[in-house]
């Protein structure tokens, strides 16, 4: 039996300290996924929170997920239900790892100090 482990990530961002940070435009938040050239890696749920200047975090609406293989796959992400979009590597897709561009909106402009980006599912490395 191959029992896979569902796994949650969460990874903070700080204001402009990673090159990956989420980027913001008025009202709409960007943040693409890049698959590992050596991995797959299956996603079921994604979200995205910003900590405001008052300190109070806010959840962001998810508006698109849009696959590079797969097209549109927000309703796939949307809950954590085991519904899962599939991510494949370089090493399993022609030398091309696959992406998901993400894009979080919130009700107005907001300016955030940080965000935290919480993603479910699970990755393997295939040899």
């Amino acid at each position: 039996m191959n029992a896979k482990k569902i796994v949650k990530t969460l990874i903070h961002f700080a204001r402009k300290e990673y090159k990956e940070s989420p980027s913001q435009l008025n009202n709409r938040i960007s943040l693409q996924l890049t698959e590992h050239s050596k991995t797959i890696s299956h996603i079921d749920h994604v979200r995205l929170y910003g900590r405001l200047e008052n300190g109070q975090w806010v959840s962001l609406r998810l508006k698109s997920a849009i696959h590079s293989a797969m097209g549109e796959v927000r309703k796939l992400l949307r809950h954590s239900d085991d519904r899962r979009v599939d991510m494949l590597g370089a090493d399993h897709n022609d030398g091309i790892s696959e992406t998901i561009n993400l894009e979080f909106v919130t009700e107005s402009e907001t300016n955030f100090l940080e965000f935290t980006f919480i993603i479910e599912g699970y990755n393997m490395i295939v040899k």
